[in-house]
């Protein structure tokens, strides 16, 4: 994770957190309802605290996955509703390679199937009134 000061933080590993599960509605654009699935995880909420990152609605996150794909949430999403609770970093073995982690970022109350990000390499904090004003 990097905040929007630039300081980093690294997480390689999520078993010290307190970890929860949610069930995935899976939705597919134009193809409709498949399903539920489950996931475990630990809230975004817990990884930023760790970060000192504030609760400014200005903020927003940016999740970038290994292919490039992004996803953006608002800290209002994350903080100022209560469904921002559920909202996790789920971590996986991947099958193909042993000892080796991939980690998705999901919203279970998101019916838009294209913001749950698998594969994520990194979380970024960023300012969006510091962006406007660059402008």
């Amino acid at each position: 994770m990097i905040d929007s000061s630039g300081k980093s933080a690294e997480f390689a590993d999520l078993s010290r957190f307190s970890h929860r599960q949610v069930d995935f509605k899976n939705i597919g654009d134009g193809r409709g309802f498949h399903g539920f699935r489950q996931f475990e995880g630990v809230s975004v909420r817990d990884l930023l605290a760790g970060l000192d990152a504030g609760q400014e609605p200005e903020k927003a996150v940016l999740v970038t996955a290994t292919d490039g794909y992004q996803g953006l949430y608002s800290f209002g999403e994350i903080y100022l509703s209560p469904l921002g609770d559920r909202i996790i970093v789920s971590e996986q073995q991947k099958p193909a390679s042993k000892g080796s982690k991939s980690f998705s970022f999901v919203d279970p109350d998101d019916l838009a199937a294209d913001r749950m990000i698998k594969n994520v390499c990194k979380i970024e904090i960023i300012s969006l009134q510091q962006r406007m004003k660059g402008k």
